[in-house]
């Protein structure tokens, strides 16, 4: 066979031609992209309180006022690399959905054989950057742990009163007393104190949607005959991992979203702990990417970077894909999350 396609830049052509996975957090949150030219990440974190300039006479001289309180951050970031062997005895095995008998070379099987494996690790890179944009936005901050390499947090600066549980009658799962609507509107505006961002969507998970129109307080602000501006359309049922609800009179979205992954046990866990609400305003998140420590890549920062060589004896390919991101909220305090069923 040809092999043509171990050039690098026909490689990065058949991944950037894939399709994208779901990338609910990465779309909503984080729409800018930065690459590092070197092997460390640096982000900054500014502390801008809300002061008021200082009273002072005409004739006397200006009354200084605090800096910004600003802090950098330098993180190296943990390497994906997925990275199969593909065993030449495929190539003489029918892939699925050819004709009986088989209608293709193995040349055709190999080069489509090395597609599927592109395909498999680019997405399971991608989901990788979408569980951490799901850390950055619901908890705050990322945990990075994994073969060889140390666990690392890290963190991006949010307060901690971002993170709230309701407890007793104020629960969402309790209808009769239960106020989210009130909740929401307290939350915006505590998050346009410490942000300066207006709330624009509420993500619910299952359980904390079906508390939500469950209350009282939802039902009576969908009751169209008091003039309510509020719609809400729960029948959707085309099984999409996100998808919108309801309007919130004010320019507030109300989603609902259940996405999972598989851990190494092949356990699906949600992406999001359920019954759980998180708030987003502006987060001017960015997607970040270290360089990548390989002489082919010549060390440049990429998204990702494919390759494939070659094992003389036994005679065999190897394909691997690498990634050194990194996904930093630009606004943490434009985030909350609400334990809202306690």
């Amino acid at each position: 066979m040809s092999f043509d396609i171990l050039e690098t830049h026909e490689l990065v052509g058949v991944i950037r031609n894939f399709p994208p996975q779901s990338s609910y957090w990465l779309n909503l949150c984080f729409p800018n992209s930065h690459f590092s030219e070197s092997e460390y990440i640096d982000f900054d974190i500014v502390d801008k309180a809300r002061r008021l300039a200082p009273f002072v006479a005409p004739n006397v001289q200006g009354q200084p006022m605090l800096d910004r309180r600003e802090a950098v951050q330098k993180f190296k970031p943990a390497y994906l690399k997925p990275k199969n062997a593909l065993d030449p005895r495929r190539n003489f095995r029918r892939r699925a959905g050819e004709g009986l008998g088989g209608t293709l070379s193995p040349s055709e099987r190999n080069d489509a054989i090395i597609a599927d494996t592109l395909l498999d690790q680019s997405e399971a890179i991608d989901r990788r950057f979408e569980w951490m944009a799901c850390e950055a936005i619901v908890n705050g901050m990322v945990t990075v742990t994994g073969e060889n390499y140390p666990t690392q947090i890290v963190g991006f600066g949010r307060r901690a009163s971002n993170t709230k549980t309701l407890t007793g009658t104020a629960r969402w799962n309790q209808p009769s007393t239960a106020t989210p609507i009130s909740d929401i509107k307290s939350w915006a505006s505590e998050m346009l104190s410490v942000s300066g961002r207006r709330l624009k969507r509420v993500t619910l998970t299952p359980a904390a949607e079906v508390a939500f129109f469950a209350a009282q307080e939802t039902q009576d602000i969908l009751e169209t005959r008091r003039g309510s501006l509020a719609t809400a359309e729960r029948a959707n049922a085309s099984g999409e991992v996100a998808y919108k609800v309801m309007d919130i009179p004010g320019g507030v979205e109300v989603w609902v979203y259940n996405d999972v992954y598989e851990n190494n046990d092949g356990v699906e866990v949600p992406f999001v702990q359920d019954g759980l609400a998180v708030l987003t305003g502006e987060v001017e998140g960015v997607r970040a990417f270290g360089a990548i420590m390989d002489d082919d890549a010549d060390w440049k920062p990429l998204e990702k970077f494919p390759k494939m060589w070659k094992q003389q004896d036994p005679s065999g390919i190897f394909v691997m894909t690498q990634s050194a991101p990194l996904m930093i909220p630009g606004r943490p305090n434009a985030t909350m999350v609400i334990h809202v069923n306690g």
